[in-house]
């Protein structure tokens, strides 16, 4: 399965078809001057798409929990974020197709 580039990513409103895949790319970072502790980033999928199964990742690669998907939501425990480190969660979702 193809992911996009981190620059194929945008804040910007992007319109999808149905049946048309969509990543999200969810940052945590630690602006701090301390270690951040039990840091777990989540997010649900949203309504009216699918998660796309096995897209889930993170990054750092070897940090914290492998990230789950169950229900409708994703999530990651990241563990300790030292000051000016970051952690990121991604995953796909598919539009879903209109009902005939």
């Amino acid at each position: 399965t193809a992911t996009p580039a981190d620059a194929d990513y945008t804040v910007n409103l992007q319109n999808a078809k149905p049946g048309q895949c969509v990543f999200y790319k969810v940052t945590a970072t630690n602006q701090g001057n301390a270690d951040a502790t039990a840091v777990v980033i989540n997010d649900a999928v949203p309504a009216y798409t699918t998660y796309k199964t096995g897209s889930i990742a993170r990054n750092p690669l070897t940090q914290g929990d492998a990230p789950t998907e169950s229900g409708g939501n994703v999530n990651y425990k990241v563990g300790t974020l030292t000051p000016g480190t970051s952690a990121t969660l991604k995953f796909a979702v598919t539009v879903d197709k209109a009902a005939p």
